[in-house]
């Protein structure tokens, strides 16, 4: 019986750790030495032992005339824990550590500092932080997830049968709400994009976009990078749908520059940029959301273009431009550099 409730209990602490994006991470203990100028009142050494403290720190000490010695920190492994060791100076009521400076009154930062420290150790905490609060290879963690080739035929399908399928080739874990999960669950709309070949990142962003959601990489303190998939307004970033071009176009996709002689009369928008997207290899996805403001139907809406010696980007630009209000247009590319046409 006891054992049933202690693998039960086991069980349930998982969860959270896995729902929470908590992981078990390894005891860290911390150890600082402060340089101190000789010459500096002993009150004010006394006065900054006091604070320090009431910092978190396991072990504090002051030494003095260490010529030449910056603030660092150095990790070593002790036995199954890691001992944090941190060197910094005193400069009157100015405290100097590595990668920050505090003032005597700022208790409450300085064991933000700590605390940071013990979670996430040196090489993170104290790294700088790019998009999403996480560090460059952070980043390249997740961009290179996002890479994984999306192989099922995604266009007629759920938005939670192809969430499910492209979720599946992401390791690092999604985390959804439960209103967040019913809203994808219960989606009567089908998917319209055939994202196969596309990138899982292209893939999830976009599916759920029309739902008024986005896709977060980030990660909690101590914790292991995560995504989730929140509500568009409440995220002050989000990962894009697709890349913008760095390069000129002509490099990424030389087929959009032969020039044909256009002759399209009263077609539906649609039926024209598949016809043209079928020569040219680069699909064309629409914004459903900035399409739906525009109340702008390119499967009903009608356009006209008779013009020779176009290119296949001129086409497309004109078609898209004709239509009002005027759709906008970007190429764009996965997250592994297959091009495609973004329409909103």
């Amino acid at each position: 019986m006891f054992g049933r409730f202690f693998f039960t209990c086991l069980v349930s602490i998982v969860l959270v750790i896995l729902e929470t994006g908590v992981s078990i991470a390894q005891h860290r203990s911390i150890e600082m030495e402060l340089i101190a100028d000789d010459r500096g009142q002993l009150g004010l050494q006394q006065e900054w032992m006091e604070a320090l403290n009431n910092a978190g720190i396991d072990r504090v000490r002051i030494v003095t005339n260490r010529t030449g010695k910056r603030p660092s920190v150095e990790e070593v492994q002790v036995g199954e824990s890691i001992l944090i060791r941190l060197t910094g100076s005193i400069n009157g009521r100015t405290l100097f550590l590595p990668g920050r400076k505090f003032g005597m009154n700022d208790t409450e930062n300085i064991s933000a500092y700590v605390r940071q420290l013990r979670d996430d150790g040196a090489a993170i905490a104290l790294a700088e932080k790019k998009g999403f609060g996480l560090t460059s290879e952070q980043l390249v963690d997740v961009h290179t997830d996002l890479s994984a080739v999306v192989e099922v035929s995604t266009r007629g399908l759920s938005t939670g049968e192809v969430f499910d399928a492209v979720r599946g080739l992401i390791k690092i874990p999604i985390i959804l709400d439960r209103e967040v999960e019913a809203l994808i669950r219960t989606r009567d709309e089908t998917v319209k994009d055939e994202l196969t070949g596309f990138s899982a990142g292209l893939a999830v962003a976009t599916i759920i976009r029309p739902l008024g959601l986005v896709l977060v990489p980030g990660r909690l303190q101590g914790g292991e990078v995560q995504f989730r998939v929140v509500p568009s307004e409440s995220a002050e970033e989000h990962w894009p749908i697709g890349w913008p071009i760095e390069e000129q176009v002509s490099k990424v996709e030389p087929k959009l520059f032969d020039r044909i002689d256009v002759d399209i009369r009263n077609f539906k928008l649609a039926d024209a940029l598949n016809a043209i997207s079928g020569r040219i290899e680069v699909p064309v996805f629409y914004d459903q959301n900035s399409l739906a403001r525009k109340m702008v139907d390119p499967a009903t809406t009608v356009v006209t273009l008779v013009q020779p010696k176009l290119t296949y980007y001129s086409i497309i630009q004109k078609l898209c431009s004709q239509v009002r209000p005027a759709l906008g247009l970007e190429l764009r590319t996965d997250e592994n550099g297959k091009p495609f046409f973004w329409v909103f």
